[in-house]
């Protein structure tokens, strides 16, 4: 096989002429597969008509099916029952019963072995080749995601399927020794990227479940590099009201193109603004951020013109926008973050330099990262504050399905899930269809019932 040929395929016209045909079976299982059999450039060259139709026909033969590198497996760890202790406590519940079983089923049906002919010919792949099985979110999605599996890793806990969650772990260990840092997912397209990083989150877990010290100890230079791959990529510093400078992160991606995996969606944004060429890169590039903070999208990222949350997605920032993350991180989170007059932390605007006072969910994060060493910093009274904050947020009467992403009602959110205003509808809009699973919905999802 002609390497030159498949990165052509991959990430130069023949892939940019097919995702601007729109051609949806294409974006969703057949542009990122393995060529099928040895063809050259010639075929393409050749294709004088660029319709959809010829498009399509020209994906279909020089294209194979996926299935057959991504190979389902049944977890050894898996059971096809619930601990009897579990099923018994819904006895008087039998709609949650059934639940919690499909969820389970679900977790079986979305586990997958990546074929060794991906580790024997990873040029010819997107898909990155991962030594131990996966579990994937599913639907459109056939490949492992960064922090999807943080979650995915809690229901899995519960449910004490402790080897499948190692073996997730050592595919990430494996991913950053490949590349310095866990990427977006497991594609060669996500490698630019990453996600909010969780890997030493979901360790902590799984060692507080398993006491698996030695496993910790093997890899801690591993974990190390992770963090060093943020602190060099990420980092950047904030003068507070005492003018010391303050460490904290931000998402960024480098890469000023379309992302890969939403082609079609980022041209067409861009190319309906009139946008000089160095703009049109700057929003490329944002787009791609965006993505990396796992809020794709979300108006948590815009900075409009007059510098408010009220904006579009051609408004996106989000590598100026330093949002809560997780002594020295956190103490630089209540000093910069910290608002009193509203009792929360909010996210900070790096480009207009002042507080992001929207509200958002991820105000609280504060919160989910406190221990006993925290709480030295962020004392009682800010905790109910908190707490009093969200609550006056959570508004039964006009958000009936809970706590809503945000109180900006933006038509250009992704993908809407779920309606906090009405529990009974689904989402929609966004840049695809509702998809079976989520793996991380499943997830929680467990964690929370049980």
């Amino acid at each position: 096989m002609d390497r030159d040929f498949v990165l052509f395929i991959y990430t130069n016209k023949t892939s940019s002429l097919i995702r601007m045909a729109s051609i949806q079976s294409g974006l969703t299982t057949k542009i990122n597969l393995e060529v099928s059999f040895r063809r050259s450039k010639k075929a393409f060259n050749d294709l004088e008509d660029h319709s959809k139709e010829n498009l399509e026909l020209f994906v279909e033969e020089n294209f194979v099916n996926e299935e057959d590198t991504l190979l389902q497996y049944v977890p050894d760890d898996w059971s096809p029952f619930e601990p009897k202790d579990i099923i018994k406590s819904f006895n008087n519940y039998p709609e949650y019963s059934g639940f919690i079983s499909e969820i389970n089923n679900r977790m079986k049906s979305l586990c997958r072995k990546i074929d060794e002919d991906v580790l024997l010919n990873q040029q010819l792949y997107s898909l990155i080749y991962l030594p131990n099985p996966v579990i994937i979110p599913g639907g459109r999605f056939k490949e492992i995601y960064y922090w999807d599996s943080y979650w995915i890793i809690k229901g899995l806990l519960v449910c004490g399927m402790n080897t499948t969650v190692k073996g997730i772990l050592e595919n990430f260990l494996y991913m950053v020794k490949l590349f310095g840092h866990v990427p977006n997912g497991g594609r060669t397209y996500y490698i630019g990227r990453s996600q909010p990083p969780l890997l030493i989150l979901m360790v902590k877990d799984y060692m507080d479940q398993t006491q698996d010290y030695d496993f910790v100890k093997e890899n801690i230079s591993i974990l190390r590099n992770e963090f060093e791959y943020w602190v060099n990529k990420h980092l950047v510093l904030v003068e507070d009201d005492r003018g010391e400078m303050r460490k904290l992160f931000r998402f960024i991606d480098e890469d000023s193109t379309p992302r890969p995996e939403s082609y079609f969606e980022d041209f067409d944004l861009v190319s309906s603004l009139e946008l000089l060429p160095e703009k049109q890169k700057d929003l490329f590039r944002q787009l791609r951020t965006a993505a990396e903070t796992g809020w794709d999208f979300s108006t948590r990222w815009y900075i409009d013109e007059n510098g408010t949350n009220e904006g579009e997605l051609k408004d996106t920032k989000a590598d100026q926008i330093l949002p809560i993350l997780s002594m020295e991180i956190l103490e630089a989170i209540d000093a910069i973050l910290w608002n009193p007059s509203s009792g929360i932390w909010f996210d900070y605007d790096f480009m207009n330099k002042k507080s992001r006072n929207y509200f958002y969910p991820s105000n609280l994060t504060p919160l989910f990262l406190i221990s006993d060493i925290t709480s030295k910093i962020i004392d009682q009274s800010k905790i109910e504050s908190a707490l009093n904050y969200i609550l006056e947020m959570d508004n039964e009467e006009i958000h009936p399905g809970g706590l809503p992403s945000s109180l900006i009602p933006s038509p250009q959110h992704g993908h809407v899930s779920y309606d906090a205003t009405d529990p009974k509808s689904t989402g929609h809009g966004g840049e695809y269809l509702v998809q079976i699973g989520f793996g991380w919905t499943n997830g929680i999802d467990r964690q929370e019932v049980l």
